[in-house]
């Protein structure tokens, strides 16, 4: 069972909404994990992945990818260069969206341009005002904007992130109900 199959069954003890709900989000992640979290924050957009990477020396690492197609898992998005990942403009920039890569100048030479075409990240820290973390996202391989509403809906859920997370990786493991990877110890 998911967080959408339990909001429309009424089967589990989530807040009822018809809309996004911060309250839902943070309610699922803790009783579903991050995979059911990432698809309910993918179920209210048209970007076919969202996704989490957190930053490990110089590489973004993929903790959890959701496919809206179920076609690809996170072990099909290999860890990224810092310099080559869209994710290096949410550290240093904050929340940053860009509705078509090939058309955005400040992109001219990053190997993802054109590849991803179409990318929205809010960042992800250790703690409420603490180190960069990494990134929450929606990316596509087709343009795609993303709505006010749901931007301002996906800052609120990096921020709940946020408020989850050690500066250790080995604690998030643990608090998203997977299992260590050996690069994680």
């Amino acid at each position: 069972m998911c967080i959408r199959d339990s909001i429309e069954s009424g089967t589990d003890s989530l807040p009822d909404a018809r809309s996004e709900s911060i309250e839902i989000f943070e309610a699922g992640l803790a009783k579903f994990g991050l995979r059911e979290a990432l698809a309910y924050l993918n179920s209210w957009v048209d970007f076919r992945y969202t996704a989490m990477a957190r930053l490990q020396g110089d590489l973004f690492l993929t903790v959890e990818v959701f496919d809206k197609f179920g076609k690809l898992s996170t072990e099909d998005f290999p860890d990224q260069p810092f310099n080559d990942s869209f994710c290096q403009f949410v550290k240093r920039d904050g929340p940053w969206a860009v509705p078509d890569t090939r058309l955005e100048p400040m992109l001219d030479g990053n190997k993802n341009q054109g590849v991803v075409i179409s990318y929205v990240g809010v960042p992800v820290l250790n703690g409420i005002g603490g180190d960069f973390y990494g990134t929450l996202c929606h990316f596509d391989f087709e343009p795609r904007r993303v709505g006010d509403r749901h931007y301002e809906f996906l800052k609120q859920a990096g921020l709940v992130l946020s408020t989850i997370f050690e500066p250790s990786a080995l604690a998030i493991d643990c608090l998203l109900y997977t299992s260590p990877s050996p690069r994680d110890l």
